[in-house]
């Protein structure tokens, strides 16, 4: 609840050079195995400790003492601290801000988005079902229920396809709260004096998505899946008491969105889209 050591430890972060979101699920993941008796006190963290957490940053951002193992990411901290479940890490990126267990869009986002967890809350608040009130009628699941896994998978689906173009018109994806994909396509025919439709530019964001999709299958990368934490450990309490994400429901129904054959694309696919 000490907003100003947040803000201070955020700037900290930035005048240091290393990511704040990534540092403060690595300081998590300490605070956790220092809990279970995985690190020496002297070494690890206590919860809400915030002199010990600006001393930790700056450790990272040097290398030096436990610093120089915290510096290496999520999956390599898990691993090194003697267990690799206390990893909150998608394709090694750790997810920010929002529970998977309740929002399963923005779960099921860093399930299978290409580079992992690397997506910014802010440029996907719309899948976030505790900003429907903030958003109002820009949330995409205000009138979606957590169990309707056919109508989540469309949507992020949607909004892949929609940051694949938006990327590469190098607009910032941020914008997306502010325009409608009507207003991209209006400005890029007014621009370039093309007659495309907003099909035709979710086309192109498509087809960009499954190129790399098919870069990460070349590459090995191909771990749709979340923490074990999120798929095992259920919510302890609340009114969402009980879940856990539903990783096989949704990637069945994000798959056939997709058109993809298990996860994989197939020479159909790369057909319809032109990719052979």
């Amino acid at each position: 609840g000490n907003l100003e050591a947040v803000a201070y430890m955020n700037y900290l972060c930035y005048e240091l050079g290393v990511d704040p979101i990534e540092t403060g699920n690595i300081l998590a993941i300490l605070a956790h195995a220092t809990e279970r008796g995985l690190v020496a006190q002297d070494q690890g963290l206590r919860w809400g400790d915030v002199e010990r957490m600006v001393e930790l940053i700056r450790m990272i951002s040097t290398k030096t003492g436990i610093g120089g193992i915290l510096a290496e990411g999520a999956p390599s901290v898990s691993q090194a601290l003697g267990d690799p479940s206390l990893s909150t890490a998608a394709k090694g990126i750790t997810i920010q801000n929002a529970d998977p267990r309740v929002e399963y869009g923005w779960g099921l986002l860093n399930a299978t988005d290409n580079t992992g967890a690397s997506a910014h809350i802010w440029v996907y608040p719309d899948l976030i079902y505790s900003f429907i009130d903030l958003l109002g009628e820009k949330s995409l699941v205000a009138r979606i229920a957590l169990n309707e896994y056919d109508k989540l998978a469309s949507t992020v689906k949607y909004k892949q396809d929609l940051v694949a173009v938006l990327d590469s018109l190098q607009i910032c994806a941020f914008s997306n709260m502010a325009y409608d994909l009507e207003d991209y396509v209006e400005a890029l025919n007014v621009v370039t004096g093309w007659n495309i439709d907003r099909g035709e530019l979710l086309r192109v964001g498509e087809r960009i998505f499954n190129l790399e999709r098919l870069y990460n299958e070349a590459n090995g990368i191909v771990d749709d899946t979340l923490p074990t934490r999120f798929l095992s450990d259920p919510v302890p309490s609340g009114k969402n008491m009980g879940r856990v994400f539903p990783l096989k429901e949704l990637l069945y129904n994000y798959y056939s969105v997709r058109g993809w054959e298990a996860g994989r694309i197939g020479e159909p696919k790369l057909k319809e889209l032109s990719l052979t």
